[in-house]
């Protein structure tokens, strides 16, 4: 295999028909290739920014509820070596927000901490 070589990669955004392909270097590290595909993404599937994107290897058990892949610096050749022309990818937005925590006593009633809601009379 070529060093410099590219290899073209689809990707098809989870629960739809939506597909796309990207030409990437197989040289890339996979924190590399997984910032470049966000960047590619958002805009390419129409994704909103309020959600961050995940992108999870097709062809797994769990197939688009897999594990997302994970950000280091193995290549993308070396991470997937002999499938690497059979590799596919979904692409997963995932809302990105934070759920505050909720504080109860040992009562199981809320913390004064979290302010009440006005019931109707």
């Amino acid at each position: 295999m070529n060093n410099n070589q590219t290899i073209e990669f689809s990707f098809k955004k989870v629960y739809t028909c939506k597909t796309v392909c990207y030409n990437i270097d197989a040289n890339f590290t996979m924190k590399q290739f997984i910032n470049y595909i966000k960047s590619k993404a958002y805009s390419d599937f129409n994704i909103d920014n309020s959600y961050k994107i995940e992108i999870v290897e097709a062809g797994q058990i769990e197939d688009e509820l897999a594990p997302a892949l994970e950000s280091c610096e193995t290549t993308v050749r070396e991470k997937f070596e002999e499938k690497i022309k059979y590799t596919s990818f979904y692409i997963r937005p995932q809302l990105d927000i934070e759920i505050p925590e909720i504080n109860i006593n040992n009562n199981n009633t809320y913390n004064n901490s979290i302010p009440s809601t006005p019931r109707p009379k």
